[in-house]
């Protein structure tokens, strides 16, 4: 069975834009790049159009929007099933129980659609089996519905050295005052670097889970 560690990191791009009109040019000189808006293009643009697409075929809904909820806070996602997988010959059948897994999210800005996430599967005595973390991510969504998407680059061993690895996580789901109805949390394989041996999964491969019983309360 092949195994994936995440750690962090994204790119954010600054579009510079030109015109021969005066009028034209002062106005996009005063405006410059509107950033992360929430819409499907920008989540593409982030994630790229096919890890994008492999978590919606993956089945997580993807809520877009520039005024999502504030959902900072902890919650627990048990039971943690295995929803969907594109992993061939994976291991792992549909409903699988995985240990549960603990989200957190901090630092909510609705100006620049920015958040931050960390989470961590736990075992039934509450130890750390592992964690991922990033420095960077955004949120979309409108009403109660939301989605927080990660890009995260992560180094494991590998039989020919490290393995360089970027990766895209979705979580979504709708915020209620006991914690959030019905989440997905996925992840996909973006690309990967030195992988001579085929160790870990590959570009466009991923899994999806979801709370079985429909509620991740909040801690």
């Amino acid at each position: 069975m092949k195994k994936i560690i995440y750690i962090l990191m994204v790119a954010f791009t600054v579009l510079s834009v030109s015109s021969c009109a005066e009028s034209e040019a002062s106005f996009l000189d005063l405006s410059g790049d509107l950033g992360f808006t929430g819409s499907t293009e920008d989540i593409q643009e982030f994630l790229s159009i096919e890890a994008y697409q492999a978590l919606v075929d993956l089945g997580v809904p993807i809520n877009t929007g520039s005024n999502p909820p504030a959902i900072e806070g902890r919650y627990l996602i048990s039971p943690n099933a295995l929803k969907n997988t594109n992993i061939p010959n994976d291991g792992f059948e549909i409903g699988h129980i995985f240990a549960d897994k603990e989200i957190t999210f901090s630092y909510q800005n609705n100006e620049d659609l920015s958040i931050s996430y960390y989470g961590r599967q736990i075992d039934a005595n509450g130890n750390q089996i592992n964690s991922e973390s990033s420095t960077e991510s955004f949120i979309s969504g409108n009403g109660d519905s939301f989605t927080v998407i990660i890009k995260v680059e992560g180094e494991t061993s590998g039989s020919n050295g490290p393995i360089l690895t970027t990766q895209g996580i979705a979580i979504s789901g709708t915020i209620s005052t006991s914690g959030i109805i019905n989440v997905d949390n996925a992840f996909v394989m973006i690309s990967k670097v030195n992988d001579i041996d085929d160790e870990i999964i590959d570009e466009g491969e991923g899994r999806a889970f979801e709370d079985l019983d429909g509620l991740s309360y909040r801690q």
